[in-house]
């Protein structure tokens, strides 16, 4: 009998307080886009606090595993590996899911530095995850902007900090 009123005011606590019960989970990873105007690279988050989705026209990279990914931008190639590490269900650190970018090349000039995209695991304040990487052609040149910051809970970033180098 004491059981059933234990189970009896749980659920009802439940149903009252929703809030209580919600669990904080969160998966990252990245999406990528290429057109003849510009090329980028966004971190992508599901959680229980929001979800950061793919920017309209981005593909997902979902699958495990290094890819390659090439683009052309105005007159440059672009060539960017990363290494998608998907979910697991093991505790710890990066168990969440994480994209490494591994190099970056502008008409086979690396770029940026090899580093993660959005990490559940603390940052190091030296080289925070990248949040986003874009490559938009200008009339002889291109402008690569990489931007860095902490994920916050709430699918977005704090602390966030861009640079843009110009490559001609």
């Amino acid at each position: 009998m004491n059981s059933n009123i234990v189970t009896l005011v749980l659920m009802l606590s439940l149903s009252v307080y929703p809030a209580v019960a919600r669990a904080d989970w969160a998966h990252f990873g990245a999406a990528w886009s290429c057109t003849p105007a510009g090329f980028s690279i966004a971190s992508t988050i599901e959680s229980g606090s929001g979800n950061r989705d793919a920017a309209k026209g981005a593909t997902s990279l979902s699958k495990e595993g290094k890819h390659v990914l090439h683009c052309k931008v105005g007159g440059a190639r672009i060539v960017a590996a990363l290494s998608v590490h998907l979910p697991d269900d093991q505790p710890g650190c990066g168990t969440n899911g994480y994209v490494d970018l591994l190099s970056l090349s502008v008409n086979g000039k690396p770029v940026g530095v090899p580093g993660a995209f959005v990490s559940y695991c603390d940052p190091d304040p030296d080289n925070m995850p990248y949040t986003g990487i874009t490559i938009v052609a200008r009339k002889k040149s291109v402008a690569v902007t990489t931007c860095k910051g902490a994920w916050d809970w709430k699918a977005s970033f704090t602390d966030v900090v861009c640079k843009t180098d110009v490559l001609r």
